[in-house]
């Protein structure tokens, strides 16, 4: 299964409000397209226009929709593997939506865990980037 197919299974099968929506999807002979939701910015933009940082009742607000997000994924087996500021898309509203769903992988209780962070860490040294949570997480056995 490529990434296109893995992530198109994935969202299919999320509906929550904190995560993003796949409207529709299609194909021609060399490409696939997704059409998602439109939100007006990623967190990434958020701070940087706040270099002050945020009300303390944002931060709550939307870290109590980012906590939501995760629980949903992880109650439908789901982990996302790439959270990060770019992937955490903000609405005009201050509502939350995950997306990004390209490294996450399908997770029961057959599968363990260490099948997935040693790629994602794998990942960031491989790319020269130093991602300090990831590389924490994935290092704790």
């Amino acid at each position: 299964m490529d990434i296109i197919e893995r992530e198109l299974k994935i969202l299919q099968s999320l509906r929550f409000e904190n995560v993003v929506e796949l409207i529709e999807w299609f194909r021609d002979k060399k490409q696939c397209f997704l059409v998602f939701e439109y939100v007006e910015w990623n967190m990434l933009q958020v701070l940087q226009e706040h270099p002050d940082g945020l009300a303390l009742e944002q931060v709550r607000q939307l870290s109590y929709q980012l906590f939501s997000a995760i629980h949903w994924c992880h109650t439908h087996e789901i982990i996302h593997r790439d959270i990060k500021p770019e992937n955490l898309l903000i609405s005009k509203h201050f509502l939350l939506k995950l997306c990004d769903f390209g490294f996450a992988r399908f997770c029961n209780t057959q599968t363990s865990a260490d099948n997935y962070t040693d790629y994602v860490r794998e990942f960031n040294v491989y790319k020269n980037y130093f991602d300090l949570p990831s590389s924490f997480f994935s290092s704790i056995h």
